[in-house]
Order: structure tokens, then sequence, then C-alpha cells
């Protein structure tokens, strides 16, 4: 126990200090991605070789999270995003070696213990309220509501969305549509937050677009970048549920 209190002892003055290096209160412009309606047809079957994905905009260069905060990922990960008149598409490259790493197939299953990558989704840009969204490997599913104290993930926000999964030598891919219902947003609001995360278990690496600090939730709503709209996005609509 002494030891393992020496040791935290001696890593805290290097904590402090990335958490200190790290302003997110310029991160809407320093990190920004443009999203563009696509008017061609987009096939959820996860190899992002629909016509559409050729001239959407990208985020790459991630950031190490965790298990430190103060150097770029070494396998590298590029998010695209674009839309049309009903959702909203994520697609990802994401380089790695094989095997990939899935502890479980039961939805819900968090990327931290599996390969995989997610969005997390800001809306009304306000840092207080948004949507996470992970996808494993495995093309497991997770969503949930995201608060101002993100640390209350439970997972128990479920609503439909898709994706599919596509595994290579080298690398996977994933693409996802979320429906414009599933999300909440002022449809006259062009600039969202935004952030993209990646889960690389074999490094046991947590990997992110914004730098975080390391002490700080890789959902933290105050971390994300901007996401800016070509034009207003369509408007939500409603989302019923029968039962």
């Amino acid at each position: 126990m002494k030891k393992s209190i020496a040791f935290f002892l001696s890593l805290l003055p290097a904590i402090l200090l990335s958490a200190q290096d790290i302003d997110p209160a310029s991160y809407r412009t320093d990190y920004k991605i443009h999203i563009r309606r696509t008017s061609a047809p987009v096939k959820i079957d996860g190899l992002l070789d629909d016509a559409g994905w050729q001239q959407a905009d990208t985020a790459s260069s991630f950031w190490l999270k965790a298990p430190r905060d103060d150097a770029r990922a070494r396998h590298q990960t590029i998010a695209r995003l674009m839309y049309d008149e009903h959702f909203l598409y994520v697609g990802f490259i994401a380089s790695d070696s094989m095997p990939l790493i899935g502890q479980s197939l039961k939805r819900d299953s968090r990327i931290r213990d599996n390969d995989g990558v997610g969005i997390v989704l800001d809306p009304i840009g306000k840092k207080t309220n948004g949507f996470y969204f992970t996808v494993t490997a495995f093309n497991v599913q997770a969503d949930d509501l995201v608060t101002v104290n993100p640390d209350n993930l439970n997972f128990s926000w479920d609503n439909k969305w898709y994706s599919a999964v596509k595994r290579f030598d080298n690398y996977y891919t994933v693409e996802i549509a979320i429906p414009f219902k599933t999300l909440r947003y002022n449809s006259t609001n062009t600039t969202w937050g935004v952030n993209f995360v990646r889960s690389d278990r074999k490094q046991n690496e947590i990997h992110t677009w914004t730098r975080i600090p390391v002490n700080f939730s890789t959902v933290d709503l105050g971390y994300t970048g901007g996401l800016y709209w070509d034009q207003p996005p369509p408007k939500p609509g409603n989302n019923i549920s029968l039962i």
C-alpha cells in the first residue's frame, strides 16, 4: 500500500502540470470539422466506399487520453462526417494489427473493454447536454446521454441507429448512421460540439481527437471541438415507440 501511494504521489506533479497545460477555451476553433450534405445514396456496410465519403471532411491526429495525455496516438484513426435528410453519418478508419479484442457481444458493452470507436455530440453547443455513440470492432453498439456530470454514464438510454464494421489485416472500418429523430437539437444551430474516441485495448489506451487531461472524463463536453454545418441541419422530427 505504501509503495502504491508513493508511486501515485510521484506522478501527481506530472498529472497536475499536464492538466494545467491543456486549455479547452479555444477548442471549438482549434479543432474543427465541417459536415456537408450528400445527395448520393449511402449503404451502411462498413466499407466507406460510397461517393459521399470521398468529399467528407476528416478528423485525425488523435491524442492519447489514457494512460497519459501528453503524446499523439501511435495507431492512426481517421473520422469522417456527412449527412442527408434523414441521417447523420459517421465513418472511421482505425489502423491496427490483428487480432482485435472483443470481450463481449452484449449491447451497451463499453468500448474501454474492447477495441472500438465512438462519437460524442453536443448539439446544443452549451457543453451541458449531449449524446455518446460507440461501436466495437465487432459491431457491438452502445449509446447514452451525457450531462455536465459525465461520470454518470450508465447506458440505460437506448435508441435505434445503424452501424457496420469491416475488419482487414492492418485496419478496420466502421460506418454509423444516426437518425436525426434520435437526437434533440435546435435546427437553427449550425455549430455543435463534437469529439471522437478510440479504444486501443491491446495497448490499454484511450485516444481522443481533442486533447483531454488524463484525470477528466473521455466524454467531458467541455473538451469538445467544433462541428460546423454547411447549412442548418434537418429538423429532428418525432421519436415515438409503441410498446
